[in-house]
């Protein structure tokens, strides 16, 4: 039987191939050869570690989307809470899952803050904490003191992550439908998966969809003495910046 075949935009093709590496690196070797479309990263060969070749298959997959980073981790981690469409020993195994993420650095975050605001740092702020309070595969999260006085966390969105996320997900639904054409058999779409996290995904990079739903659950919860759910500042937030009233809890 003659396999379809998934030809990547040209465009693509260096993260293509770092794919196709990383899946014959952990002995996918069928899908990294039905993915070497002419033979682009030559001769496919597999996982010949030791220590990969102790693994089991689970480890593996979560080892490889580890490997490939951000989008991947993501999908990883997404995956790890649908138990009805992935065997429970695999959402384990992927709910481990981690953000191995590298700060970007403050002159890069000032620089798209400043980019995006339309105003110097030291414009808005009265004091800005260089120092990042956590990082994430998306965003650094900083907290600083308005002119105003107001204390406030501000996520700025790590340089050049829409890009690679955007191209990730094109590779991504190009060997969805691959492995839909491939298995025709195994109950699953995987192209409506694919194109359902791209949907989750691609909002994530828009921050004001995730201040616009910090807004409806301050809506919501306004009347609860239970629940506090701080206010957006939309003056100083944009697709790539979002502030938010700074709160203390546990």
């Amino acid at each position: 039987m003659k396999f379809p075949t998934y030809k990547p935009k040209y465009r693509y093709l260096k993260r293509y191939k770092e794919i196709i590496q990383v899946f014959a690196k952990y002995g996918f070797t069928f899908l990294a050869e039905k993915l070497n479309v002419d033979g682009i990263v030559g001769k496919i060969s597999g996982a010949s570690n030791k220590d990969i070749l102790k693994m089991s298959v689970n480890e593996r997959i979560k080892n490889v989307l580890e490997e490939l980073g951000v989008t991947f981790i993501k999908l990883g981690q997404i995956l790890s809470t649908r138990i009805d469409i992935i065997d429970i020993d695999l959402a384990e195994e992927l709910s481990k899952l981690q953000d191995n993420v590298k700060c970007f650095s403050f002159d890069e975050a000032r620089e798209i803050f400043e980019k995006e605001i339309g105003l110097s740092l030291s414009e808005v702020f009265y004091s800005f904490n260089e120092v990042p309070i956590a990082s994430a595969s998306i965003g650094q999260v900083y907290e600083g003191i308005l002119r105003s006085g107001e204390k406030v966390i501000i996520k700025i969105q790590k340089p050049n992550i829409e890009e690679v996320i955007k191209t990730d997900i094109e590779i991504l639904k190009g060997i969805a439908k691959l492995l839909d054409d491939n298995f025709k058999d195994i109950g699953i779409k995987l192209s409506e998966i694919a194109d359902e996290f791209s949907t989750q995904l691609l909002r994530e990079l828009d921050y004001t969809f995730e201040g616009r739903n910090c807004e409806k659950f301050r809506e919501i919860y306004i009347s609860n003495k239970d629940i506090y759910i701080p206010s957006v500042n939309w003056e100083f937030t944009s697709d790539k910046v979002l502030m938010l009233e700074q709160i203390n809890g546990i």
